[in-house]
């Protein structure tokens, strides 16, 4: 398993494991767009970030897509997590 204690949203390393960096995340969240990662699908809606996960449980993340939820989520993903009720 990768090690992302180091990774704060560098390109290349998050292309490696097939995810977007944070920034773009942010961007595609901040823009409207529904974006699926992982079997996730996230949507910035009413001043929130909504998600279901794989199996279908919906929750949220936080107020805004910044950098830094962007960030949390793809670590948690990239570390083989999932988000749902036993977070």
């Amino acid at each position: 398993m990768a090690d992302l204690s180091e990774m704060k949203g560098d390109t290349h390393d998050w292309e490696s494991l097939f995810l977007p960096t944070p920034e773009t995340l942010s961007d595609l969240l901040y823009t409207g767009e529904i974006v699926e990662i992982d079997g996730h699908v996230l949507q910035y809606e009413n001043n929130y970030v909504w998600m279901d996960n794989p199996y279908g449980v919906e929750g949220g993340l936080g107020i805004e897509p910044t950098i830094d939820l962007c960030t949390k989520f793809l670590k948690r993903l990239a570390e083989g997590g999932m988000f749902g009720p036993e977070l």
